[in-house]
């Protein structure tokens, strides 16, 4: 169960930070970071409003083995996972945010 949580945080936090491709050009890790935890909690939070900001219109999320468009994550996948979450006892072990042009 340990690493099935484990697996859907990463696809979750790692795929769907695709939208930090200005931030990555500032390699300003610290805003890049906080994009990511804003992203988190609004998953949390079921805040749909922040996440959809969070998000370039083009971004894609790897979710359940397929790739989903914005859309289409944001209208199912983003609030099931966000019950999911919010019902457990989360802690942040240990974070590493590595980057390229597009993608964190």
């Amino acid at each position: 169960m340990k690493q099935t949580i484990l697996l859907l945080s990463l696809i979750l936090f790692s795929n769907a930070a695709v939208t930090a491709q200005n931030m990555v050009h500032d390699n300003d890790h610290k805003k890049l970071v906080q994009m990511l935890n804003d992203f988190r909690m609004a998953i949390i939070n079921n805040n749909q409003e922040k996440a959809s900001e969070l998000l370039t219109k083009d971004a894609k999320i790897l979710e359940s083995r397929s790739i989903e468009t914005k859309e289409k994550y944001l209208s199912h996948h983003f609030h099931s996972g966000g019950k999911f979450l919010s019902a457990m006892e989360r802690e942040v072990k240990m974070q590493e945010v590595k980057s390229t042009e597009n993608t964190a």
